[in-house]
């Protein structure tokens, strides 16, 4: 039987912003504390091919949203000897516009996620303006076209995709946030996005102030300890102190292995 690859899993930060605290820690008062909110998309490479977890989002998105755009994703997935025109499997945590704006990078791969994901995000919900936030039109209208030519794949709850790399639905965040479960020379690892914004929202079980089910959202982190080998062994989507917390390879891109 063949050995399960031991993936490497780079996070490579593509934008960045400042933002209030409570955004992203429930209870926090508004205006008490301003911090930086690091934006990643995730390469594991180890295994027969390169595989990506979330797209980012393009300069037109990130001149729009008024953030800061320190580089590309396609960029940085060159740093690391990737091509992505080559990358034929990205793992989609959730379409918020700053996890999916970026498919375009991607002219050759399949998009993986969750059919609750897909159903919320393209359904009777999105009539409401309120709803709409999250997401651009643009994507979603294009979610629907990749769907018709056969290039997204739908996962319902668990799915290992490719050896020692496995899809997991956790909702809380998105009706269909899902995490990635990796095999490493450390354990398992798990890509958490925004399962959990920041290291702190699982080490203080406290959500982000953006949820669609509170009780999943706190289930979620149970899971994220859960799947994971070791309390460091977990990447949230948007904390600077990631680049802190493990080795760096170059600027804005730490790794794992």
């Amino acid at each position: 039987m063949p050995a399960i690859p031991e993936y490497e899993i780079y996070a490579m930060k593509y934008a960045e912003r400042q933002a209030d605290l409570s955004t992203f820690m429930l209870g926090v008062e508004p205006g008490r504390e301003t911090i930086t909110i690091d934006y990643f998309v995730w390469l594991l490479q180890g295994g027969a091919e390169p595989v990506v977890v979330d797209t980012g989002f393009t300069p037109q998105i990130a001149e729009a949203r008024k953030r800061k755009y320190v580089a590309s994703p396609a960029d940085q997935l060159r740093k690391l000897g990737v091509d992505p025109t080559d990358v034929k499997k990205v793992l989609i945590s959730h379409l918020h516009w700053d996890h999916f704006g970026g498919f375009s990078f991607f002219p050759n791969a399949t998009f993986y996620l969750q059919t609750k994901e897909y159903q919320y995000w393209t359904g009777p919900v999105m009539r409401f303006r309120a709803a709409q936030g999250p997401v651009e039109a643009n994507d979603m209208a294009e979610l629907v076209r990749l769907n018709m030519q056969g290039r997204v794949h739908f996962v319902d709850g668990i799915e290992e995709v490719a050896p020692g790399i496995s899809l997991h639905y956790v909702g809380g965040h998105t009706a269909g946030i899902q995490v990635a479960r990796v095999n490493t020379t450390k354990g398992q690892v798990v890509v958490a996005s925004d399962a959990s914004h920041l290291f702190r929202n699982v080490e203080e079980n406290t959500p982000a102030n953006l949820i669609t089910n509170l009780p999943e959202m706190f289930s979620a982190f149970d899971t994220i300890r859960g799947l994971s080998s070791g309390p460091n062994l977990w990447l949230p989507g948007h904390d600077p102190a990631v680049l802190q917390r493990f080795p760096t390879h170059s600027a804005g891109i730490a790794y794992l292995r």
